[in-house]
């Protein structure tokens, strides 16, 4: 547990030594500082610090928000969304929150432009939409009576293949009133105008017809939402467009199939008369033309289209900010229902949207946080939101690096043009480190004084300028850094703990020599923390010992009865070395706490037998004149203790000449005395006196090797005697055989007859 502690200890201590040299060695300016946030700037004493040391003036460096708004805060509740525009000037790596609140007003200006597909397939749901569509406009105009409604149709572009040279082609054999067929036709300005209007325009309409199945729904799209002034739109207004049709959609390069190379510019190209002049000679637009302008006029689009078509819009819907799809019937009957719906869904939905803000090309994030059921959370819609109601929001801003001049960018709300515009500024330097040039009084008017800093002019040097010197700043720091220190502390002037004053080293309190590298109170230390281990003293950063000890910390005795080996009296046993007073540090093949394991063993039995046998065995055996086999006590038991009742390794020897005697050994844990335990009755310690093994095994090996060869002997004479035997046979089978001269003995027969049982020879008939 205490070298746990003892390792978290150090790893926070580099990592504060590491903050530390970074803030102080590579940071030289209020500025360069500020932007650490494990870093800060101190005035007294001068310099970058990490946020650990001890500074009795820092500088404060905080971020700067302003809210810009030219109207008075008291009509806030009076705006779509509060404040409209923000001041930032931020710190790198530090994050801002701007407060701000969106309302949706119930008397909010309405803007509403049916664009609707006059193909001929649509000729029942065009006088349809013509009579709900004055239902439409007095639905609406509950929620709002400030509603402009306008009017603008589409078919194809009048170009082959997708329509035909022969015009009656376009339309049903037979048809009459078909129109040609065009791409985009604005027929009615946004205005206030009666539902009854309303549908007479758009039944007087005419039809179109066209060869293939898509329209030029985003031809007429693109021109509905860039040609502001000719449909009418409203700078302050919610700007609704209902696209109604049945059919596909051409998109950017379908145009190619018509010879149309120029792709479309997302301009306005309306005539006098209200037709696009381009249809011609542009491709057509792409979907992400068409997002990033409903985006930028904060338009909402509903494509009502029929089943058939619903799946291609709903994904189309996806990829248009602002957009949504509803499932049109053939005759369009619930065209009502459809805007309804659609439109309490808009004015009780808040959603806020980023513009300007590019991840990969910002210096800065924006995440959205707002409280729309009574606490923020991450998130940029709120839906169900009564008319009226405000609803508070929080961007969070964080500055990522440090850029010049002012980036802008809008919260915006989604479906009306009002946005909050948010200019942003990264606050890299300190206004500490401004000035005029004028020379200080700090600085002995031999410089500028800045952040606490003095920079010197040309020919003086010193934290006051005090120094004058031919050498530069560099050169006279140089003189203080300490020629014998490691890499790591190589760029360290006064090695961190002092100040170089005219090329010297000025120490702090409690550091001294000539570069500061010595103090008494960095020294080693045992693991109770004691400085020394208290056998010393601390001088100049290492423990000078007493007398009686040594180490790094003096934390080792020179004495080594620790070590003695109570086997034979030796330092280790004489298989190793004493370290520290401690421990034993045995040589590779030896083992135990005093090194008196063998290795061709697995105890210390055989340590211990030349003692054993002459304490036993030799009645004239002197003891004391014997130092190795002093360094232990016999204690002598009986055979039952022996074998049962002690603790320890018991050790069974065998004399020279066949004798077996056993003895236990038992280490002390409190003085490591070694205790053997041998047994009393002195006839009893050689229970097989005078049997000589080495002989035995000897004559054992010996009778199995001739048994081995008695063995084969008998078994070769055996074998010999069946092939004499066999041989005998042959010569009398040889001549007993008798056979004519030309006569084969080995020779048989070939052919073999057999009789079937159950044959019948047949008789002769009477």
């Amino acid at each position: 547990k205490m070298k746990f502690y003892r390792l978290i200890l150090l790893i926070l201590f580099y990592h504060t030594k590491r903050i530390h040299a970074i803030c102080s060695n590579v940071y030289k300016t209020c500025g360069n500082c500020s932007i650490d946030p494990d870093c800060f700037w101190c005035l007294d004493p001068p310099g970058c610090m990490d946020i650990a040391q001890n500074c009795f003036n820092k500088y404060e460096t905080v971020n700067q928000v302003d809210i810009l708004d030219e109207n008075d805060p008291k009509v806030a509740n009076q705006q779509q969304i509060y404040p409209k525009k923000v001041s930032m000037n931020l710190i790198p790596g530090q994050e801002e929150i701007i407060d701000f609140v969106v309302t949706q007003f119930k008397e909010y200006p309405v803007d509403l432009y049916f664009l609707v597909d006059l193909s001929w397939s649509m000729r029942g749901a065009r006088d349809n939409i013509a009579i709900q569509g004055e239902n439409i406009v007095r639905g609406i105009r509950k929620i709002t009576k400030d509603l402009k409604v306008g009017f603008g149709s589409f078919i194809e572009k009048n170009v082959p293949p997708f329509t035909s040279v022969i015009s009656q082609f376009n339309c049903p054999m037979g048809t009459t009133n078909c129109s040609n067929p065009y791409s985009f036709y604005h027929q009615m300005n946004l205005q206030k105008l009666s539902p009854n209007t309303f549908r007479e325009r758009i039944q007087s309409a005419p039809l179109g017809g066209n060869v293939d199945e898509p329209e030029a729904s985003f031809d007429a799209l693109g021109q509905a939402m860039t040609c502001h002034k000719e449909i009418g739109w409203r700078k302050n207004s919610r700007k609704i467009i209902l696209l109604t049709t049945d059919g596909d959609f051409h998109f950017a390069l379908d145009g190619k199939l018509l010879g149309l190379l120029e792709p479309n510019d997302g301009q306005c190209h309306l005539n006098s008369l209200g037709y696009f002049t381009e249809e011609k000679v542009m491709d057509y637009p792409s979907i992400s033309q068409i997002d990033a302008i409903a985006r930028s006029g904060s338009y909402i689009v509903i494509f009502a289209v029929t089943s058939q078509y619903y799946d291609v819009y709903h994904h189309l819907s996806k990829q248009i900010k602002g957009s949504t799809v509803a499932s049109l019937e053939k005759d369009a009957t619930n065209i009502v229902e459809i805007v309804k719906e659609l439109y309490e869904k808009v004015t009780t939905t808040v959603e806020v949207s980023l513009k300007n803000v590019k991840p990969r090309e910002s210096n800065y994030t924006v995440k959205i946080l707002a409280n729309c059921n009574g606490e923020y959370e991450e998130t940029k819609v709120c839906n169900n939101i009564d008319i009226d109601t405000p609803i508070s929001f929080k961007a969070i801003v964080t500055l990522e690096e440090c850029f010049t001049g002012t980036k802008t960018f809008q919260i915006s709300v989604l479906g009306v043009p009002k946005s909050m515009t948010v200019e942003l500024k990264s606050q890299c330097n300190c206004d500490c480190e401004s000035h005029n040039g004028t020379l200080s009084k700090e600085c002995g008017f031999n410089g500028v004084f800045q952040c606490g800093t003095c920079y010197c002019h040309g020919g003086f040097m010193g934290e006051s300028c005090e120094c004058e010197s031919n050498f530069t700043v560099e050169e006279q720091n140089e003189a203080c850094l300490d020629p014998n220190s490691s890499k790591e502390e190589e760029s360290k002037i006064c090695s961190s703990r002092g100040k170089c004053i005219c090329g010297e080293c000025e120490c702090s309190k409690s550091f001294y020599g000539t570069y500061c590298q010595c103090d008494d109170l960095s020294c080693p230390m045992n693991v109770e923390g004691e400085i020394c281990s208290n056998n010393g003293k601390c001088v100049c950063n290492q423990c000078k010992c007493e007398s009686k000890w040594e180490g790094l910390n003096c934390g080792c005795s020179k004495e080594n009865s620790f070590c003695v080996s109570p086997f034979n009296g030796k330092e280790c046993s004489g298989n190793g070395n004493c370290e520290c007073n401690e421990k034993c540090s045995c040589r590779e093949e030896f083992g135990g706490k005093f090194c008196q394991i063998l290795p061709q063993t697995s105890d210390s039995c055989s340590l211990l037998k030349e003692c054993m046998e002459k304490k036993l065995f030799e009645d004239d055996f002197e003891v004391e004149l014997n130092k190795e086999c002093s360094v232990f006590q016999i204690v002598y038991v009986t055979q039952n203790e022996l074998k049962t009742r002690l603790e320890g390794d018991l050790c069974v020897l065998t004399r020279k000449d066949g004798c077996v005697y056993e003895f236990r050994t038992t280490l002390t844990k409190d003085t490591n005395s070694l205790i053997v335990y041998a047994l009393e009755d002195k006839e009893e310690r050689c229970r097989f006196y005078g049997v000589n093994y080495m002989l035995i095994s000897l004559s054992t090996v010996i009778g199995t090797i001739v048994l081995g060869l008695l063995g084969i002997l008998i078994y070769k004479l055996y074998i010999m005697h069946q092939d004499k035997r066999e041989y005998e046979r042959f010569l009398a089978l040889k001549q007993n055989q008798k056979f004519a001269l030309n006569e084969n003995a080995l020779y048989k027969n070939p052919i073999s007859k057999f009789q079937n049982p159950t044959y019948l020879p047949s008789r002769p008939s009477n």
